[in-house]
């Protein structure tokens, strides 16, 4: 193998490896984002609050809302 081609398949292997990373990165984020959404919807039906009110605030559907009170209720 010549030089150049490993220069090649190293900045080929490095880009994937950032791409990786970033694909990673984003993925956790958006992960953080629902269960920070999940931890408000939870607070919010703790405090009484109605499901269509959670739904509004939250932007979580009706049936993760609910299913999120039915967890709430068995930890009782």
């Amino acid at each position: 193998m010549e030089p150049k081609e490993g220069e090649k398949i190293m900045e080929v292997i490095t880009s994937y490896e950032r791409k990786g990373i970033e694909l990673g990165r984003k993925e956790g984020i958006e992960q953080g984002i629902e269960q920070g959404i999940a931890l408000v919807a939870k607070r919010m039906l703790e405090q009484g609050k109605e499901v269509e009110e959670v739904v509004i605030f939250t932007g979580l559907s009706t049936d993760k809302i609910e299913r999120l009170k039915e967890v709430e209720i068995a930890r009782g």
